[in-house]
């Protein structure tokens, strides 16, 4: 509260900004894309915009990832679609590459081979991307898609195959994914899905060394509920892992300007 706040923008271009990420080599480059305003770059710490998406680009963006390797930061990857906190479930089409540094883009046709007007791909929603700057010989990237699969490229995007979950209304609406500094993944996958009798048939919290095999690490206390899980990495120290969850009847209970009640969930694995 003692530090002062400016607004840097970029603002009124379609929706909030959803996604964020600065230059590894130079934080004066900033990308930041909103949920329905696609890519917009800085080059001077946010004073001034370009948009980088072009007008017949999908541009409803979801996060922003770089591919961090010595080499190989002018490559970047953003995904599209925001299925869940927005009244329109803005879709989206696959998933957009640049190596340029963010300047041009081009849709990664792998994850793109259906109609943008009809949800008929795992690639049609995605809430996370990451990069594996630990794979030196491949070009390795991971998303987290809606419903409800962690997919797995090692080309750069030109191909997936699906390494935990899977797709369908017996999979999780919510997942993420996240890597740690020596190249540990951590991933999530909602019990809540379009089957709301059963749920999703592959839930929980999962961790795995090499992004192929994971290990079911789900506390035995995680209540039988759980929504939405976001994964959050400590800088400091890469064994701190902390998860926050949607829990609804369980957690801590708040309440939103209408008088909703809502229901969260903080965990640290040192308690599980």
């Amino acid at each position: 509260l003692s530090n002062r706040w400016d607004t840097r923008g970029p603002i009124n271009v379609g929706g909030r900004t959803r996604a964020l990420a600065l230059d590894v080599t130079n934080e004066n480059i900033i990308l930041a894309g909103g949920v329905s305003g696609g890519i917009w770059r800085s080059t001077d710490a946010g004073i001034s915009w370009n948009r980088s998406t072009g007008l017949d680009q999908i541009g409803s963006v979801s996060c922003v990832v770089q591919d961090k390797r010595k080499g190989k930061e002018k490559t970047w990857y953003y995904g599209t679609g925001e299925f869940w906190g927005n009244s329109a479930a803005i879709p989206g089409n696959g998933i957009y590459k640049s190596v340029d540094g963010g300047l041009t883009w081009s849709v990664l046709q792998a994850t793109a081979l259906g109609d943008p007007v009809s949800w008929d791909n795992p690639f049609d929603y995605i809430w996370n991307i990451v990069t594996n700057h630990k794979n030196i010989s491949q070009d390795e990237v991971l998303a987290a898609t809606t419903a409800g699969s962690i997919e797995r490229s090692t080309d750069g995007g030109n191909s997936w195959n699906i390494v935990l979950g899977g797709y369908g209304n017996d999979r999780s609406y919510f997942t993420d994914i996240a890597i740690t500094p020596s190249g540990v993944f951590y991933a999530t996958l909602s019990q809540k899905a379009y089957d709301a009798v059963n749920g999703s048939k592959t839930k929980g919290i999962y961790r795995s060394t090499d992004g192929l095999n994971w290990v079911d690490i789900t506390p035995q206390f995680i209540p039988k509920l759980y929504n939405r899980i976001v994964i959050g990495v400590a800088p400091s120290d890469e064994n701190q892992v902390y998860f926050v969850a949607e829990t609804p009847g369980s957690g801590k209970l708040t309440f939103n300007l209408f008088g909703d009640s809502l229901w969260h969930s903080f965990w640290n694995p040192h308690h599980f």
